[in-house]
């Protein structure tokens, strides 16, 4: 049996000037999609990164497993961006862009769709699609345990959006991922996850 591990946000609060959202509490557990739905500008982004320790919060805690991130080293809640060609160096290839955490098996890469050719490439030179799997691939080489997936299928066509999200179902299923799924379309949240919760 595996060992189950849970993601808690506990009367959360955070923002910049002012809070874009507060008291909002979840849990999350390994191999469970759970969707964050709410209008744009409600904080939806704001609260995905205070997740993954990229933005502190006003008021609240985040842990895993019952116990408090540290704010230095290996982080088990892992930030995947909207748009990934802003989290990628324009001056980096593809190859040393997915290893900067830990150096990707093949067997994963594969699995992720991210074609060898590809690594040799500079962002630019990828579509939006290929750039989010590369995304995925990056944020999966380190081992987390949690994902944040922020809008990361709402530039993609119906088939590229419907290939990215099997693929991420079948690891998380197969690692024991928890992941968090931002949208602001219901419908895919629906699809996607075992329960939702609004934010805004």
């Amino acid at each position: 049996m595996s060992f189950i591990l849970m993601l808690e946000a506990v009367n959360l609060s955070a923002g910049f000037d002012h809070p874009l959202f507060e008291n909002v509490s979840l849990r999350l557990q390994s191999g469970e999609f759970v969707g964050v739905y709410g209008p744009s500008g409600a904080g939806k982004t704001t609260f995905g990164r205070t997740l993954a320790g990229l933005h502190k919060p006003a008021t609240g805690v985040v842990n895993v497993d019952g116990r408090t991130v540290p704010s230095k080293g290996f982080h088990p809640v892992q930030y995947l961006h909207q748009n990934p060609q802003l989290a990628m160096n324009p001056r980096w290839r593809v190859e040393q862009i997915v290893s900067e955490a830990m150096v990707p098996s093949r067997e994963l890469a594969d699995c992720i769709g991210v074609a060898s050719d590809w690594l040799k490439r500079y962002p630019h030179e990828l579509s939006g699609g290929q750039l989010q799997r590369v995304s995925v691939l990056r944020a999966l080489s380190g081992k987390p345990r949690f994902l944040i997936a922020d809008e990361i299928s709402a530039s993609l066509d119906p088939i590229s959006q419907a290939q990215l999200w099997q693929t991420l179902k079948r690891i998380a299923e197969q690692e024991s991922i928890g992941v968090l799924v931002i949208s602001h379309d219901k419908a895919l949240l629906t699809r996607v996850c075992s329960s939702i919760i609004q934010i805004g």
